[in-house]
């Protein structure tokens, strides 16, 4: 069994409502929380696409084996490991090696654990590419927010999707 989940934010959007609204060409305040609402929804639309956070959060992961000595945490780049637990006792930082380009790599040391829990925090992107398919996914999301479409919508338009797929996380 694998569970992840998001404890909290630990930043803020990359776009802001003002940008977003620039990008869009709307000029009242009448949709300011659609619009902040869309921000948050096209980030997390690009983040599960690409799979790495792009806002910084605190995780935690929850494994009950692990197959060989390693484990591979989702959503890197990691800022930090604060804990890892086994059975609920705390694993010392000398039975791990954490590896790999984004730290997301922790290897066991001749060890067999179960019911794993990893709580850590992740670094988050920021790029402009990024800012930029955050920015044509709003517009999409807005231009395309009524109960009625009359032509088939892209979860994630194409030029978007040439934008971030650079960022796209692929294991071998």
């Amino acid at each position: 069994m694998y569970q992840s989940k998001i404890n909290y934010n630990v930043g803020s959007e990359i776009v802001t409502l003002a940008e977003a609204k620039n990008y869009i060409r709307v000029e009242t305040d009448v949709d300011d929380l659609l619009i902040s609402n869309m921000i948050i929804q096209a980030r997390t639309i690009i983040e599960n696409y690409i799979s790495t956070d792009v806002m910084p959060k605190a995780r935690s992961v929850f494994v009950d084996k692990i197959e060989g000595h390693d484990f591979v945490l989702p959503f890197a780049p990691v800022r930090v490991i604060s804990s890892i637990t086994s059975k609920g006792v705390a694993v010392s930082t000398s039975d791990y090696e954490i590896k790999g380009l984004d730290k997301e790599l922790i290897y066991f040391k001749n060890l067999y654990l179960e019911d794993i829990q990893v709580n850590y925090e992740t670094l988050g992107l920021n790029d402009e590419f990024l800012r930029q398919g955050i920015l044509q996914m709003v517009s999409t999301l807005y231009d395309n927010r009524s109960d009625v479409v009359f032509d088939s919508i892209n979860e994630i338009p194409n030029d978007v999707k040439s934008l971030v797929s650079s960022y796209k996380k692929m294991f071998f």
